[in-house]
């Protein structure tokens, strides 16, 4: 102890200069810890809720339009002479929508009628091994049908994937052939929630049921199953997170995560909000998510940012403050 205080008397100014910086330090721990992080876990917690209210007034948009389009498809289907007319005067009331086009095929598959708005589609081709084909005509009545994402085989179509909404057509108890929409997944999710996206860097993403892409801004994941996709690039800590993502998708209920998973943008580990909401569909199950890196979140941290470094500020004077009184208390007696 008297070693101490001759320590102390002998060079004074150090000593103050160690005190300082251990009240600074303690004050500024302080302010970042219990002030910071509480102002950052609340701006996450916010930005999380945002997009949970957006992903589900999305979802009910988009299974509002499916919805609507089907029973629009259903009575065409229903019409007692479907001529190519009736397919071109269909496709002009849907104009300036996700729908991109309408085929009608025979009871082998053949496409004998094709029109767009957006594509030169003209007749040839062959769907009969679609699954949505298969399943219309194997259906005994007439049910509307939703396909997996598929690049239209019509002829002048373009190469993006199309979701294809479909119903059988029977005349006199036989089966006739198929009538099938084609919905750009990609339309479907920027019509209603690109000028939502929180950064350039958030994902709209729809999965099917099965775990297929139906929408994304990476085109190359579009059609892929999402863990095929993830085994074929792992990265670190899958073996944790994909179980978890497989097993809240499964569930009906709108989900909330903030996970480290792979931004596809920059290749990199990235720290991600994401938020997904269940569109139902008749038997179908779609699944709408959200995801934004934190990183673009914290954009909206800047009030917080200023008010933890007047906090720091604030801390260096009381520092300050504290140092002089004890260094004329203790310290230079």
């Amino acid at each position: 102890m008297k070693a101490s205080l001759k320590m102390i008397k002998k060079y004074p100014f150090k000593f103050t200069a160690l005190i300082f910086f251990i009240i600074f330090c303690a004050l500024s721990s302080f302010v970042y810890f219990i002030i910071g992080a509480g102002s950052v876990n609340s701006l996450i917690e916010q930005m999380l809720h945002r997009e949970q209210v957006i992903t589900r007034s999305g979802a009910k948009s988009i299974a509002s339009f499916v919805e609507l389009s089907s029973k629009s498809l259903s009575i065409l289907a229903n019409e007692e002479n479907l001529t190519p007319e009736k397919l071109k005067n269909f496709i002009d009331n849907w104009a300036n929508t996700p729908i991109t086009g309408i085929i009608q095929s025979d009871n082998r598959g053949k496409i004998i009628s094709a029109f767009s708005n957006t594509e030169s589609l003209l007749p040839g081709g062959d769907i009969s091994d679609r699954d949505y084909f298969q399943t219309a005509k194997n259906s005994p009545t007439q049910k509307m049908i939703v396909g997996k994402p598929v690049i239209s085989r019509a002829t002048g179509t373009d190469q993006s994937y199309k979701i294809p909404l479909a119903t059988p057509i029977y005349k006199n108890g036989q089966f006739r052939g198929v009538i099938s929409l084609s919905v750009s997944a990609s339309s479907l999710t920027q019509n209603y929630l690109e000028s939502l996206k929180i950064s350039d860097q958030s994902d709209i993403i729809l999965i099917d049921q099965d775990g297929y892409f139906l929408s994304s801004v990476h085109s190359e994941i579009i059609g892929q199953n999402i863990f095929d996709y993830f085994k074929e690039h792992p990265f670190l800590g899958d073996k944790i997170v994909m179980p978890i993502i497989r097993e809240k998708i499964k569930i009906d209920n709108e989900q909330k995560l903030d996970v480290a998973i792979p931004n596809l943008f920059t290749g990199k580990l990235t720290r991600t909000l994401m938020v997904s909401s269940p569109i139902k569909l008749d038997h179908n199950q779609w699944i709408l998510v959200i995801t934004t890196p934190v990183s673009d979140a914290l954009i909206f941290i800047s009030p917080f940012i200023l008010r933890n470094l007047l906090g720091i500020i604030v801390s260096f004077f009381i520092s300050i403050g504290i140092t002089l009184f004890l260094f004329n208390r203790y310290i230079k007696n």
